[in-house]
């Protein structure tokens, strides 16, 4: 969770503007099979978008390319880094990234850096097809 926390943080220095941001103790389920109602404790980033709905910025995660798989508890978008392999974290905060910052004015990105005017004109772009970091 360290990791992806500080990749988003690094990737949207702005991140206050565009959402509130935590991480959090919480609990995921692997899924069905013989141990369907097992829990799992997990630390998790939440974000809740100032800019969109918390069903919308699921909704564009998925939809992106690569998707990326998260939930949403409580209206926030949960990420749950468990899931996820090493490295992904610079995909997921390139995609989370491109996605806010297109709900900045222009204006904001007066001086800001290269690469957050590549991410709001769609300049960024990655290889993989679909991330999962989420676990019910």
């Amino acid at each position: 969770a360290d990791a992806l926390y500080s990749a988003i943080k690094t990737k949207i220095p702005a991140i206050a503007q565009v959402a509130d941001m935590d991480m959090a103790d919480m609990n995921s389920r692997p899924g069905g099979g013989s141990f369907p109602e097992l829990d799992l404790p997990t630390r998790c980033i939440t974000i809740y978008p100032k800019t969109m709905s918390s069903s919308n910025l699921e909704k564009q995660m998925r939809l992106s390319t690569p998707s990326v798989i998260g939930r949403i508890e409580d209206n926030r978008y949960i990420l749950d880094p468990r899931t996820i392999q090493k490295g992904q974290e610079k995909i997921i905060s390139s995609t989370l990234a491109r996605i806010l910052i297109k709900k900045l004015p222009l204006n904001f990105l007066q001086g800001k850096s290269t690469f957050l005017k590549q991410i709001q004109t769609g300049h960024i772009s990655n290889r993989l097809k679909f991330i999962s970091v989420t676990s019910f």
